[in-house]
């Protein structure tokens, strides 16, 4: 395999897989009619504000890798001091997206968020919230949000979530420009525009479900766990970080490897107090929700055995994925319409890209147990109803996508390959994210 792929320069690999997947865009969105290829489809949903934000992202792109075509290239800089002028930038950028991300709110409704819009007013009148063990502090959040602007303003259970929703993205936004700052000095933009590209972005185009505020939490917990390997963060904020994302969604305990990959790191180099310190602390956080909520009466701590991520009270296999070709086809085209870019994986492996260092087997052990959990999990409402169900997990998988592709030097003059990766990718995103918000229920 790797004699034949010398006789192609690796630029060339790319172009041609982006050739075929931009053929089959165009094929399964206008030619074929098929119903079961939603996740390659969506082109033929374009509208025109879609096709606007695929070109600016694309010029921005061209202009940074143009500007600072030599600066990406060093692997292992030292973390970089962001300046107060920095931050505020990159909080005015976060604004300016929370600004688009209201502009085209999704007007889709799955099945769980239309039962919000009763079950919240009703458990608020009961017990003051509504709350489950599967996510605790992201339904008490939304409950007392809701019970707030609803009596002062009139906002709807809709309206309230959507606006959760697009603040939790201007916080993801913020936090995502100075990861990729961090990673990538010379090529920051490139590398968060080729990030927000994927259509795991509808999460914050007001979407009405609870996974939005733990999706910033899980970009805050890559954050700080990069500051910890390079050691400017204690283990503590890691583990704090993650603990929080549990409270707020226990889907985000499928990340606890890659926190463990950390913890075997501090142990090797004897670091037992930092180890007792973080894991006390984790427990201690994640305890002391459940036993808030216990004992304010809004959460009994044995309803967790009815919870969903123990089996809804009817086993955990049934909470399992079905062996089912059907049903494994459908999650290639939920893994396709979330992040189109998945196929830059195939030349990432095959040329021996992926990184190798602390942070790189970090991020691939984060990306591969939110895989896992896709590919494990059972989507209850139907894969493309559950969407979002998997989607906070495609945020450590394009990291590590763009991070390992960015690093490759072979590439580095190659900005066709850059701006067709990202313009095709954010195309069919946006196609699907901007048609959700003229979405008519």
């Amino acid at each position: 395999m790797k004699s034949t792929l010398k006789r192609f320069r690796e630029h060339q690999v790319y172009l041609a897989l982006l050739a075929l997947l931009g053929a089959l865009y165009l094929w399964a969105g206008f030619l074929s009619g098929r119903q079961d290829l939603w996740g390659f489809s969506q082109l033929r949903r374009a509208e025109p504000a879609a096709v606007f934000l695929s070109v600016a992202a694309c010029a921005i792109v061209y202009c940074d890798l143009g500007r600072r075509s030599s600066d990406g290239r060093a692997r292992d800089q030292p973390v970089q001091t962001m300046s107060r002028v920095r931050l505020l930038c990159y909080a005015l950028v976060a604004v300016a997206f929370v600004a688009l991300f209201w502009q085209f709110r999704s007007q889709f409704l799955n099945p769980d968020g239309r039962l919000l819009t009763v079950k919240i007013p009703r458990d608020v009148q009961l017990r003051g919230a509504h709350v489950k063990h599967d996510e605790m502090l992201e339904l008490y959040l939304h409950s007392r949000f809701w019970y707030y602007t609803n009596g002062r303003l009139g906002w709807s259970v809709i309206k309230s979530y959507q606006v959760m929703s697009v603040l939790a993205g201007g916080v993801g936004v913020f936090l995502l420009l100075v990861l990729s700052r961090l990673l990538q000095p010379g090529h920051s933009l490139t590398l968060f525009c080729l990030i927000i590209s994927g259509g795991f972005m509808q999460l914050f185009f007001g979407d009405v479900e609870n996974y939005t505020l733990m999706s910033a939490l899980v970009v805050l917990y890559l954050l700080v766990a990069y500051l910890f390997l390079k050691g400017k963060a204690s283990l503590t904020v890691p583990s704090a970080a993650l603990a929080a994302a549990v409270c707020f969604h226990a889907e985000a305990g499928w990340l606890l490897p890659s926190l463990l990959y950390l913890y075997v790191g501090a142990l090797r180099k004897r670091r037992y107090r930092a180890v007792t310190v973080a894991a006390t602390t984790s427990v201690l956080m994640v305890a002391g929700t459940l036993a808030a909520f216990h004992y304010s009466g809004v959460l009994p701590i044995q309803g967790i055995l009815n919870s969903h991520m123990l089996g809804d009270g009817r086993g955990f296999a049934g909470m399992l994925a079905p062996l089912s070709l059907a049903y494994y086809w459908q999650l290639l085209n939920l893994l396709f319409l979330l992040f189109p870019s998945v196929w830059v994986f195939v030349p990432l492996i095959l040329y021996g890209r992926m990184d190798r260092s602390r942070w790189g087997v970090f991020l691939g052990i984060a990306a591969a147990s939110m895989l896992a959990y896709m590919v494990v999990w059972r989507a209850g409402l139907g894969v493309y109803f559950d969407w979002n169900l998997f989607a906070p997990g495609i945020i450590p998988l394009a990291l590590l996508c763009f991070h390992n592709l960015l690093r490759n030097e072979k590439l580095a003059h190659a900005r066709w390959v850059w701006l067709g990766i990202l313009g095709l990718s954010m195309l069919h995103s946006y196609a699907w994210i901007v048609s959700n918000h003229y979405f008519q229920p």
